[in-house]
């Protein structure tokens, strides 16, 4: 799988886990995984960028899907965060990393 193909995969799996684990009981997921301290800055300077859900509750653990496009992170986008997020993954755990991905359902 190519580079930007093994990051697009690897984005979209995290979105479909989260959805999963969210969808049906949102009660069950009760931790609290906090975004970087930077991007929380951002957020309390441009509240928006917060995942908001139709009920108008803001959840600062996610951002926006909205703003996949936008340049709200220190003038860069989520989409362009997560790429060297999940590049320095790869690259950091290369030698785990096998040639094959598995699903099970």
């Amino acid at each position: 799988m190519g580079g930007s193909s093994f990051v697009a995969f690897l984005y979209l799996l995290v979105l479909w886990v989260t959805w999963r684990l969210t969808r049906d009981a949102p009660t069950l997921c009760s931790c609290r995984i906090p975004l970087p301290p930077w991007v929380t800055e951002e957020m309390q300077r441009n509240p928006d960028i917060a995942y908001t859900d139709k009920a108008g509750r803001r959840n600062h653990e996610y951002v926006s899907l909205g703003c996949d496009t936008l340049p709200v992170l220190k003038g860069r986008t989520p989409i362009q965060v997560y790429a060297d997020f999940m590049r320095s993954f790869r690259d950091t755990f290369e030698d785990l990393l096998g040639d094959v991905i598995v699903v099970c359902p």
